[in-house]
């Protein structure tokens, strides 16, 4: 009896994870303390930028390089947020949870490095005035 070894073929499947590697949910991140955070001044100047939210859409008139001073106005709250638009939208959700429209405005700066000194980077406003001129690192979007 004589044996014939039967031809192998092989074949090679790539599988591409849908999902990270680690979903665990209680793994660190590292968030920047220092820095600025990029924004698209002066490009965006007197555009609108539009917030969606679950009940309705917000839209903010966008002035590079303005703040609106503490006189005649008050910071409702101040946080830490990393994207300008996340600074619009607190001011938006703010409205919509209170059931008023008191944030009138909000604004953000891009420097990371005077969070502490500032308590935040976003701060949502009841006015818009007076209204102070800074850098590029300065970003104001006025409630229409």
């Amino acid at each position: 009896m004589s044996s014939v070894a039967s031809p192998t073929t092989v074949v090679t499947t790539t599988v591409t994870a849908l999902v990270p590697a680690s979903t665990d949910s209680d793994s660190p991140i590292v968030v920047p303390t220092q820095g600025k955070i990029q924004l698209p001044c002066p490009a965006m100047e007197g555009e609108t930028r539009k917030i969606q939210l679950s009940d309705g859409t917000a839209q903010f008139a966008m002035h590079c390089g303005m703040s609106f001073g503490s006189k005649g106005s008050l910071d409702i709250l101040a946080v830490v947020v990393y994207s300008y638009l996340d600074c619009l939208r607190a001011c938006a959700s703010y409205n919509r949870n209170s059931g008023s429209k008191t944030c009138v405005a909000a604004t953000f700066n891009a420097n990371l490095g005077n969070v502490g000194p500032n308590n935040g980077n976003c701060w949502l406003k009841n006015a818009t005035s007076p209204r102070s001129i800074s850098d590029n690192s300065a970003v104001g979007g006025i409630l229409d």
